[in-house]
């Protein structure tokens, strides 16, 4: 677990528009790694909502 400084995102739509000109703020993230043969890969990585963190 660990969290990101969302600060200075902004939202987009599907079709690549600006959803709204309001950055983020700080987000929880939880990550799940795997090991494959002698490497760590990522295999699933969760964002939390603005202000989890």
């Amino acid at each position: 677990m660990d969290c990101s400084d969302g600060s200075h995102w902004l939202l987009y739509k599907h079709d690549g528009t600006l959803k709204n000109n309001v950055p983020g703020g700080h987000h929880e993230n939880k990550a799940t790694v795997q090991r494959f043969g002698t490497e760590w890969k990522v295999v699933d990585l969760a964002v939390g909502e603005v202000g989890s963190c």
